[in-house]
């Protein structure tokens, strides 16, 4: 039987019982677990236990980094399934019998009307028979609705999951509620029925006394939607062919249907100005402010004192014409930030009167608010005038790209969107553009991209707005910790070293997510190199109880970073260079791979590429940035290159100054020893080529995190090229590259 099985689990601090949890999980699985991925929540680093745990695959762990609670948790695991079942586990079960995966799977199997199959006996919930099943099943509408689906033990399909878009669609991510009472009625409004077998597991969390209580409340937000009685533009009339009928109704009749699920948080309200001749409705209101296009400042800022005088801690203003997936936006990380949305980049950073955009939505805090509702107005364009101020008090903006603008054309171009987007929300959007979305009813998705579909220019340094962390951790066996082949030859032990810093989490979020899954699948080594860290952000009153607490932690190395004793900023690269080889052979590593964060890799081409029979290896350039003529052959640091154990110990008996470009300095003190390196254009310092499986190349360098994904798709499901003798006749006639620095 082929392993097509994720063991899911949710784990929230108490890791005593997840190891007891998994061990005993691990010992009757029978080896059919394909991986094993589990989101903590909170900002727990991975046990080190976790890594002996053999028999359930390789391993991922995602900390949330803050408490989300239960249904975002669950969203935020089941977004990393691929497999087409999914054993479900929470942190407090423990295991003692074998076969139970195997009779799960061949009821899933057989019958289709099966959402789970239960294990356990300790519970109230009575079962009951079916004349349409051999096997019984949980008494269905028992005690007001309870039909079988639960966050217990059992295994399911990922496509019943998909059906329903995600969990917090329907009964949102209020850390108060636990949802799985309406999911229950759901499903089996949908013909749905739970499966029971012979009991296989026990709870031991609730006769333990572990509940992990919420402690924090939830934040109050506003989502805030300017309308008008009659559109009236004037002289800013751009001339754009608008759709202006039914626009509010599309958006009821859409993705604010999904707003009763948040409802314990989040209002939504509709807000008009001076000129009524009728009553508001429920979800209206109407402000005593102009109502004209020219004056949505005044309406705006009439708005923001009006949810102050409400008592809400976030406003997320969008338009009338725009479609958002509220369970993406709630789960945005939007408590991070006063002000965050997107931005044009094209305006250049330091440009004054950056500000974001309008029409796809922004955040605003409540400190934001109070800037902007004892402000002067000074411009007809709301969101203008709202970076404007902001600007002038402090805050400053955060740039997310998954609210998508529609640019030149005004409105989303839907058929150019990838089936696995993740943007959060649309504008503009026509009534029908808006029901095509909503019908779409996507997963949640948790990948951050760095460059918004239609944006001429692709920004550098998009900060995550996330605390989460992400993890592998591989089988405690190791390829590359000098294990023997399958000839019984002794494997070398190869570190691969990521280069990064604090400041840049996109690029090893995305690594994380595509290449390195598969280097720990092949069980090869690989650490994040940072430099020391900042202090912990002082304690800021202004900020809600929710967020204060992560905001004032001091940072701590996950166990795939190791955080050195240098400089972390881009002109020490050098140091960090040197630091990262001291550590790699102090740590007893014969050879070492170097490269970047934003550096894609096929770590299997790597590890067949023949770099054992070089010393100094990679994609060499031969540049001058010294004295005319004095030129330096280096292997580019971007595309990644090779140090074995000598070259690493004669690299740490230089006490020659590190300053300017880490590989640079690395090949001049080896030249100054007569050593040069090996040219080997697989390994590529742009994206000219990239990877593919049709090709041999290894590497590619400059790659965004949508890059990364995006040619991590084409081998996901395809097997990869690993030829280590030779190269492809296009790559064999490469020369090195030679690189003249511009004159002064």
């Amino acid at each position: 039987m082929n392993p097509e099985i994720t063991l899911a689990v949710t784990s929230c601090g108490r890791h005593d019982l997840l190891e007891r949890t998994v061990r005993s999980f691990a010992r009757y699985c029978g080896g059919l677990i394909a991986e094993t991925v589990i989101v903590e929540d909170s900002d727990q680093a991975a046990p080190t236990w976790l890594g002996d745990i053999e028999n359930i695959g390789p391993k991922t762990w995602i900390a949330n980094g803050a408490r989300k609670a239960q249904i975002y948790s669950c969203d935020r695991l089941m977004a990393e399934v691929k497999t087409p079942y999914v054993f479900w586990c929470e942190d407090d079960w423990e295991f003692f019998r074998p076969g139970f995966i195997e009779e799960s799977l061949e009821i899933l199997e057989k019958w289709p009307q099966i959402l789970q199959v239960w294990l356990r006996d300790d519970s109230a919930h009575p079962v009951a028979t079916d004349p349409r099943f051999p096997f019984p099943i949980m008494q269905p509408e028992w005690s007001g609705g309870w039909s079988g689906f639960a966050f217990n033990p059992g295994l399911r399909r990922l496509s019943d999951y998909r059906k329903i878009g995600s969990y917090g669609r329907h009964v949102g991510y209020d850390a108060r509620g636990v949802g799985e009472l309406p999911l229950s009625r759901l499903y089996y409004g949908m013909g749905y029925f739970a499966a029971k077998i012979p009991a296989g597991t026990k709870h031991i969390g609730g006769e333990l006394g572990r509940h992990v209580p919420w402690a924090s409340s939830m934040p109050k937000v506003l989502i805030a939607i300017p309308a008008c009685h009659r559109y009236e533009y004037g002289k800013l009339d751009s001339g754009i062919k608008r759709q202006t009928e039914d626009r509010i109704a599309a958006q009821r009749s859409t993705w604010l249907k999904d707003a009763p699920a948040f409802a314990t948080y989040v209002d939504y309200r509709f807000f008009y100005g001076r000129g009524a001749q009728r009553a508001p409705e429920r979800d209206e209101i109407f402000l005593d402010c102009p109502d004209d296009y020219p004056s949505l400042p005044h309406k705006m800022q009439a708005i923001y004192r009006w949810a102050l005088a409400h008592g809400y801690d976030y406003v997320y203003k969008c338009d009338d014409d725009t479609f958002v997936y509220l369970d993406r936006l709630l789960a945005s990380c939007f408590e991070q930030f006063d002000y965050c949305g997107y931005i044009l980049e094209a305006d250049g950073d330091r440009a004054p009167g950056r500000y974001i955009s309008g029409g796809p939505g922004y955040w605003l805090s409540k400190r934001a608010l109070e800037c902007l509702a004892a402000a002067d107005v000074d411009h007809w364009a709301e969101d203008l005038w709202t970076g404007r101020v902001l600007a002038k008090n402090g805050i400053s903006r955060h740039r997310d790209p998954r609210y998508l603008p529609g640019f030149a054309k005004h409105y989303v171009d839907l058929d150019a969107l990838p089936n696995d987007h993740a943007y959060i929300s649309f504008h503009a959007c026509t009534p029908e553009m808006m029901t095509r979305l909503h019908e779409a009813n996507p997963s949640p998705s948790f990948q951050f991209s760095d460059h918004a579909m239609g944006e001429a220019t692709r920004p550098k340094g998009t900060t995550l707005p996330s605390r989460e962390s992400y993890q592998h951790i591989a089988a405690k066996v190791s390829r590359a910790s000098g294990a023997n082949d399958a000839n019984g030859a002794k494997t070398p032990r190869v570190l691969i070293g990521i280069l990064s810093c604090h400041q840049r989490t996109p690029g090893p979020q995305a690594q994380r997510r595509t290449w390195l899954k598969d280097a720990v699948r092949l069980a090869i080594e690989y650490r994040f190199f940072l430099g020391a860290t900042a202090q912990p952000k002082p304690f800021d009153p202004r900020r809600p109880q929710c967020t204060r607490e992560q905001s004032e932690q001091i940072v701590r190395p996950l166990n795939d970073q190791v955080f050195l004793d240098v400089p972390d900023g881009y002109a020490q690269l050098p140091q960090k260079t040197r630091a990262m080889i001291r550590w790699a052979y102090d740590e007893g590593y014969e050879y070492l791979f170097k490269c970047d964060d934003d550096t894609y890799v096929r770590p299997e081409r790597l590890l067949a590429s023949g770099f054992e029979k070089y010393p100094y290896s990679g994609f060499v350039r031969t540049t001058s940035v010294f004295d005319k003529g004095n030129q330096v052959e280096h292997a580019q640091g971007g595309a990644g290159y090779w140090l074995n154990r000598y070259l690493m110990a004669l690299l740490l008996q230089s006490d020659v100054t590190m300053e300017g470009a880490e590989d640079i300095n690395i090949a001049r003190r080896l030249k100054e020893l007569a050593i040069s390196p090996v040219h080997d254009p697989r390994y590529r310092p742009d994206m000219l080529t990239v990877p593919t499986p049709g090709n041999e190349q290894i590497t590619a360098h400059d790659c965004g995190p949508e890059d990364m994904y995006d040619i991590h798709s084409k081998f996901e499901f395809q097997s990869s090229a690993a030829r280590p003798k030779g190269l492809s006749p296009e790559l064999s006639a490469s020369e090195t590259e030679r690189v003249q620095p511009c004159e002064p």
